[in-house]
């Protein structure tokens, strides 16, 4: 099943990045390929359903695929969205812009010491970070130990600024604690993990909300370019 998704995938490699990386993590539970089109559904902090139809048409036959057990959906259309808002009671969305590195471009090095995070500082990183509705410590662990995370220090020891790969391979959870803002922290761990990336040989990329400037603005100056965008969706399928 891998290889037939990872063929159908490698047709847009940063578009399929996404859920290459999950299926890499996470055993998928099950997998349909429709044309060039692909319904995957795997679980890390939820049961995930993923949704990457190649148009319109493939699109609508994906949603008839999903089940009243499918509740947590990741698309990366925005015609999708609203189609599967005739059909779906959604409860909450998160929606973001995707940035991707340019193949071929190296990363600067980083300008300060960057360390690999542990399974000590998933509590740290929880009681800083802005998005606790949308996660909690046990998935900040689960992202420790399975993707790649770094952090830099402060002059007391305790963590000024890190980042950490989430369940898709996205470069995220990206926080510079106030008191070391506007140092190139932020700058530095982010080239630390894109190095990382890249050495794993995977497409870096980040998930940033349209409203965010600061974040879009440190993720051009580093040298990620526009690569569409994603969206979350918690809900059910509408009855009747």
């Amino acid at each position: 099943m891998i290889g037939q998704l990872r063929e159908v995938l490698s047709r847009d490699p940063v578009r399929g990045a996404n859920l290459l990386n999950f299926a890499g993590r996470y055993e998928l539970e099950s997998c349909r390929i429709l044309g060039a089109s692909v319904l995957a559904r795997g679980t890390s902090d939820h049961a995930w359903v993923y949704l990457l139809p190649a148009s319109r048409a493939e699109g609508a036959r994906l949603l008839d695929e999903l089940t009243p057990e499918d509740h947590f959906l990741v698309g990366f259309d925005a015609w999708l969205l609203e189609a599967l808002k005739e059909r779906f009671r959604i409860e909450w969305t998160l929606a973001c812009m995707k940035l991707a590195w340019p193949a071929g471009r190296s990363p600067e090095p980083p300008t300060r010491p960057v360390r690999r995070l542990v399974d000590e500082d998933a509590p740290y990183i929880f009681e800083h970070s802005d998005y606790q509705a949308f996660t909690d410590v046990p998935y900040i662990l689960d992202q420790i130990r399975r993707g790649i995370g770094g952090g830099i220090e402060g002059p007391g020891g305790a963590l000024a600024a890190w980042a950490l790969t989430h369940d898709d391979g996205a470069i995220g959870f990206l926080h510079v604690l106030e008191p070391f803002r506007k140092m190139g922290f932020g700058m530095a761990v982010t080239n630390w993990m894109i190095r990382r990336v890249l050495d794993e040989g995977r497409v870096p990329f980040v998930h940033i909300e349209g409203s965010n400037e600061k974040s879009l603005g440190l993720a051009a100056r580093t040298g990620f370019v526009p690569a569409g965008e994603v969206w979350w969706v918690k809900g059910d399928l509408r009855q009747g």
